[in-house]
Order: C-alpha cells, then sequence, then structure tokens
C-alpha cells in the first residue's frame, strides 16, 4: 500500500508541476499576443505615415514642377516683352562674361 501512495503522491506531483507549467506558458503566450497586437498596431501606423509623406512628396515634387513650368514661361514672357523675340526653353542661362556676342 505504501508504494502505492508514494505513487499517487509522485503522480499527483508531476500534476501540479505540469499544472505550473501550463500557467507559465499560457501566460507567456498571452504576453507574445499582447506584443503581437501592439506591433501591428505601430505596423500599421507606420504604413499610414509612410503613405501620408509620400502623398505629400508626390504633391511637393509636382508643385515644384508646375512652379518651374511657370517661372519658364513668365521669363518667356518677360524677354519676348523686353526683345521681342521669345526665348527657347532648352537656352542655357550663361554669364555675362562668357557671352561670345
Amino acid at each position: 500500500m505504501t508504494t502505492t501512495v508514494n505513487e499517487l503522491k509522485s503522480v499527483l506531483a508531476e500534476r501540479d508541476e505540469a499544472r505550473q507549467n501550463l500557467a507559465v506558458r499560457t501566460q507567456e503566450r498571452d504576453d507574445v499576443k499582447n506584443q503581437l497586437s501592439t506591433r501591428t498596431k505601430e505596423r500599421n501606423e507606420l504604413r499610414s505615415q509612410l503613405t501620408a509623406r509620400t502623398q505629400e512628396r508626390d504633391q511637393a515634387s509636382s508643385d515644384l514642377k508646375s512652379f518651374t513650368q511657370e517661372l519658364q514661361s513668365l521669363l518667356s514672357r518677360m524677354e519676348t516683352a523686353t526683345t521681342g523675340t521669345p526665348r527657347t526653353p532648352a537656352t542655357d542661362a550663361v554669364p555675362a562674361s562668357r557671352r561670345s556676342e
């Protein structure tokens, strides 16, 4: 009978240890789930920020291109008004000291 009691105590001790291990693993799993949730939210926020910044960059690039074209058009109109001949867009600006006129 003592061996049966000892075996029962051993089995109960193993069961208790298994329950403790289960509790620890369950807590670890819940922690990992929370971390995953947090990281997923952070990732989604970063994606949104990236999308917004990309749109801002594209808009700024478009605005700069439009501004450049407007400046070229204005320069052409000014040259036409002052000299009577329009400026060609491919002409580069050359300092007066280097002109061969």
